[in-house]
C-alpha cells in the first residue's frame, strides 16, 4: 500500500517537488488535517474570549498566563527529542524493510539442482517452494493486521491453496506454544534430502547450497518476528508525544496576541505558529505511521501482494521455465564485435560518449621521459668505488678485511673512514694541546727519519667518531727505556694510541683503535718498568673555537718548554717533552689481557681482532691510575 511518486521526480525541474504538494492521497494533509483542526478551532476560541467575552480583570489574568507560557515555552526541547526519535523509527523502518524475505533464490536454486521431468520430480521442486510461501504467510499472519485478516485460521490457508488437509492434520498433531512457522521450513529440508537419496539432487555441493538457502529464509523470517516482538521503548514514545503535545499547550496561550503589547503587532491569525504546528507534529505523524511497518497505513508495506507475487513466481521458475529452454540459435551480433545498439528517436539526445576515465583527458607534455632508475644512479659510485679497491693495497689485516670487495657495507666503511681522517685534519689545526701532554716517542736512534717513522700515526682501522664526543682519555704507551736506564742500543717500542670514547651514561663501546701487530704488543708489553711511580694522565678535548694563537699561549703559560718543529710537512716533537709527560701504561695490562690481544690480532677473523682490541682498551681505560709495575 505504499504510495510511490518515483516516475514523478525522475528528472529534476523548478516544480518537481512543487507539484507532490498538491496531491492528497499519502499526504501530510491527510494525515494531520483532523489534529490540525482542533489546534486551531481552540486558538481562536481563547482568542474571542479574551477580545469580547472577558472583562479587564480576567484579562488581565489571562494575560499574565500568556506572557508566563511564552517565557517558558523554549524550555521544552521538543526539536532535539523529536529529532532523535525520528531517525531512530526511519532507521527502523528500512532494516525491516531489507529482512522481508523473497523466495526468487530459493526457486533458482531448486530449478537448477533438483533434476528430473517425471511428475515426481516437478512435485518436489513445487511442493519445496510452496512450503517458503506457507511459512511467509503464516509469519505475517502473527505480525500484520492486514494478513491475519486476510488468513485468519488454516482453513483458509487451505483455500488459497497454501496448504493441503494432510498438511493441516500435521501441523496440529504438533503441540507448542509457539508460532509453527518453523515447522513448513523443516518439512522443506526433509524432502531436499529425500530428493538427493533418489539422486534427483547430483552431489553433496548441491545439497548444501539448498538447505542453506532454507536457513538463510528462515532467520529473514525469525528477525521479523524479532521486530515485531521488541519494538522501540514505550518511555521513550511517551518522552517524545508528551514533548510534542505539551508544547503545543503552550503555544495555545503564549502565542496570543495581546492588546497591551506593542512590539508585537496585533494580527489574528497566528500564521508562523501554525506553520511550526504543522512541522512539529507531522514529524510526529511520520513516525507514528512509521514505527510499525505492517500495519493498515497508506505508508505501510504491502504485504498482501508479496504472497501473491511470491508463490506465483515460483512456481513459474521451478516449473515452467525448468521444462521449457528456448532453442540455442546464434545471436545477431555473431560475427561482429565492434557494434552499437540502436536507439529510438526519443532517447537519441541519451546517447554519451563511453566512459573511459576521469584522469584519462588528462595531458601534460612536461617530463614525459623516464628518469634514470635508482641502479642507473648508483653505477658510477658502484665503478669508482671497484677502481678504488684495484688501486687500494691492503696494510693490515684489518685493513684488507674492510677494502675487500666481498664484504658486505665495505664501501660505506671506507666512506666514513675518509670522512673521519677529514675531520680530524680540521680539528688539529684548531686543537694544540699542551706541551706536557703530546705524543712523544723517543727511539734509541736519533735519525730524523726513524723518528717520523716512528711518530706517524697509522689510520688503518678506524670507527666512526662523533665531532663532540665528551670525556675524552688518551692513554700513550711512551719507550720507558729512558727512566729505567736502558741502553741506547735497545730497539724503540712503538707508540700505542688508543683513545675511548665514553659517552655521559651511555654504553662506551665506541672506540677508536689506531693499528696494532702482535709484535708491537708483544714490545709493549714486554717493556721495561720505570723506576719512578707513572700514571695515566687524562687530557680533556679543547674545544673547536680555541685558535691556535690562544692554545699557543696557554702551553708557554705552562712553563713546560715544549716545541713543535715542522719539517717536511710533518710534526716531530723534542725530546724535552717528555720530562713532564706520562710514562707508559703497560703496568696497567695485566699478562692475559696482552696475550688475549696478541692472539687477536694473529687471527684471520678481523672481527675477533676488533673487539679483543676494544675490549681491552675499555678495561685500560677503566681502570685507576696505578703507582707500581702489575704483578
Amino acid at each position: 500500500m505504499t504510495i510511490s511518486y518515483t516516475s514523478e521526480v525522475a528528472t529534476s525541474s523548478f516544480s518537481c517537488f512543487l507539484k507532490l504538494l498538491a496531491r492528497w492521497r499519502g499526504s501530510i494533509y491527510k494525515l494531520l488535517w483532523r489534529d490540525f483542526a482542533v489546534f486551531a478551532g481552540i486558538y481562536f476560541f481563547l482568542s474571542f474570549l479574551y477580545r469580547f467575552a472577558f472583562n479587564e480583570t480576567q484579562r488581565m489574568i489571562f494575560e499574565l498566563i500568556a506572557r508566563y507560557c511564552a517565557s517558558n515555552n523554549a524550555l521544552i526541547p521538543v526539536a532535539f527529542v523529536l529529532g532523535f526519535y525520528v531517525t531512530l523509527i526511519m532507521t527502523r523502518y528500512w532494516n525491516v524493510l531489507g529482512h522481508i524475505p523473497w523466495p526468487d533464490h530459493m526457486a533458482m536454486f531448486v530449478t537448477a539442482n533438483v533434476q528430473g521431468i517425471d511428475d515426481r520430480s516437478r512435485m518436489m521442486r513445487r511442493t519445496m517452494l510452496r512450503y517458503l510461501c506457507l511459512a511467509f504467510t503464516m509469519t505475517m499472519s502473527a505480525i500484520s493486521p492486514t494478513v491475519q485478516k486476510r488468513f485468519p485460521t488454516q482453513e483458509h490457508l487451505i483455500g488459497a491453496g497454501l496448504l493441503t488437509e494432510s498438511e493441516a492434520k500435521s501441523l496440529d498433531a504438533i503441540k507448542t506454544p509457539y508460532n509453527k512457522f518453523f515447522i513448513p521450513l523443516a518439512w522443506t529440508t526433509r524432502l531436499v534430502g529425500t530428493a538427493r537419496k533418489e539422486r534427483r539432487i547430483e552431489d553433496e555441493f548441491a545439497l548444501k547450497t539448498l538447505i542453506d538457502e532454507i536457513n538463510t529464509f528462515r532467520m529473514h523470517l525469525a528477525t521479523l518476528f524479532v521486530y515485531d516482538w521488541i519494538t522501540v521503548p514505550l518511555v521513550y514514545t511517551q518522552v517524545v508525544t508528551i514533548a510534542v503535545y505539551m508544547f503545543f499547550l503552550s503555544c495555545l496561550m503564549g502565542r496570543q496576541f495581546l492588546s497591551d503589547d506593542p512590539d508585537v503587532p496585533d494580527m489574528y491569525f497566528p500564521l508562523f505558529t501554525f506553520l511550526e504546528y504543522f512541522f512539529y507534529m507531522g514529524w510526529l505523524k511520520v513516525a507514528e505511521c512509521l514505527v510499525n511497518p505492517f500495519g493498515e497505513d497508506e505508508e505501510d508495506f504491502d504485504v498482501n501482494f508479496l504472497i501473491d507475487r511470491n508463490l506465483q513466481v515460483a512456481y513459474i521458475i521451478a516449473d515452467e521455465v525448468h521444462n521449457e529452454l528456448p532453442d540455442l540459435v546464434r545471436d545477431q551480433y555473431w560475427n561482429d564485435t565492434q557494434f552499437e545498439m540502436p536507439y529510438t528517436a526519443e532517447a537519441e539526445p541519451f546517447r554519451k560518449a563511453p566512459h573511459l576515465g576521469s584522469c584519462v583527458d588528462i595531458r601534460s607534455m612536461k617530463d614525459m621521459d623516464f628518469g634514470p632508475t635508482e641502479r642507473e644512479e648508483m653505477a658510477p659510485i658502484q665503478e669508482a668505488d671497484s677502481e678504488e679497491e684495484d688501486d687500494e693495497t691492503p696494510k693490515s689485516p684489518h685493513s684488507s678485511f674492510f677494502h675487500s670487495p666481498f664484504t658486505t657495507g665495505g664501501s660505506v666503511l671506507r666512506r666514513l673512514m675518509s670522512r673521519q681522517e677529514s675531520r680530524s685534519v680540521g680539528r688539529s689545526s684548531v686543537m694544540t694541546p699542551a706541551p706536557q701532554h703530546r705524543e712523544k716517542r723517543i727511539g734509541s736512534s736519533s735519525s730524523t727519519d726513524q723518528q717520523q717513522e716512528a711518530i706517524q700515526p697509522t689510520d688503518d682501522l678506524q670507527f666512526p667518531m662523533e665531532d663532540d664526543a665528551p670525556d675524552v682519555e688518551t692513554h700513550d704507551t711512551v719507550n720507558a727505556n729512558e727512566k729505567s736506564g736502558q741502553k741506547p742500543g735497545s730497539e724503540a717500542i712503538p707508540l700505542q694510541k688508543m683513545t675511548s670514547y665514553r659517552r655521559h651514561s651511555r654504553d662506551p663501546g665506541h672506540l677508536l683503535l689506531s693499528s696494532a701487530s702482535p709484535q708491537n704488543l708483544s714490545d709493549f708489553g714486554s717493556a721495561s718498568p720505570p723506576t719512578n711511580n707513572t700514571r695515566t694522565q687524562s687530557v680533556a678535548a679543547p674545544s673547536r673555537d680555541l685558535n691556535h694563537e690562544q692554545n699557543q699561549a696557554a702551553a708557554e703559560a705552562t712553563g713546560s718548554g715544549a716545541k713543535t718543529e715542522e719539517k717536511n710537512g710533518k710534526s716531530l716533537e723534542c725530546p724535552d717533552a717528555s720530562q713532564n709527560r706520562a710514562q707508559t701504561t703497560s703496568e696497567s695490562i695485566s699478562p692475559a689481557i696482552r696475550d688475549s690481544v696478541i692472539s687477536s690480532v694473529s687471527s684471520p677473523d678481523p672481527f675477533s681482532s676488533v673487539w679483543v682490541l676494544a675490549s681491552s682498551q675499555f678495561n685500560l681505560a677503566s681502570n685507576e691510575p696505578q703507582q707500581g709495575p702489575q704483578k
